[in-house]
């Protein structure tokens, strides 16, 4: 018994389209904003991270779902490299807001200095691309060479006993 070519693996081309997926995100993120909002979760695709959000209680959202350009100032032209962070809210009085429309912020500094009058209950979570790429890329290999072990396996065993 011959065992199916690597072409026609659906474990192959899955890795694939997720890798692709996740490539066309990060390019996309380079000159838009995208974003959802479920209950007290939101999710957001912007310059190079993938954005997880949790809000208190309270929290009132205008609209579902946002798709909209970049600010010219922190457009780039090709893939952004963002940096992995973990912010909490810090409640700190409204007044003392730190990014009041600050020209030339990029969106994940706005962002980290709203989140800092907010409740500690609020955080957000920045995930960048590359490491959602790599990590899905582990994974995937992991997976590819698992299943080529499983086969040699197979092949070995109905070898000895035929």
């Amino acid at each position: 018994m011959n065992p199916k070519p690597l072409h026609r693996s659906i474990t192959f081309w899955s890795g694939i389209f997720v890798m692709g997926f996740i490539t066309w995100a990060w390019r996309d993120s380079s000159m838009m904003t995208s974003g959802t909002h479920v209950g007290r979760v939101a999710g957001m695709n912007c310059e190079g991270f993938v954005g997880i959000r949790w809000f208190q209680k309270d929290t009132f959202f205008a609209q579902a779902s946002f798709r909209r350009p970049l600010r010219s100032a922190t457009r780039t032209p090709s893939f952004p490299i963002a940096r992995i962070a973990l912010v909490r809210g810090q409640g700190l009085p409204v007044d003392k807001h730190p990014s009041k429309r600050i020209p030339g912020l990029s969106e994940q500094n706005r962002i980290i200095g709203e989140m800092s009058y907010l409740r500690s209950e609020n955080w957000i979570i920045f995930i960048p691309h590359w490491l959602l790429i790599l990590a899905v890329a582990g994974t995937w290999a992991g997976v590819m060479a698992w299943r080529r072990r499983r086969i040699e396996k197979g092949l070995k065993g109905s070898s000895m006993g035929g």
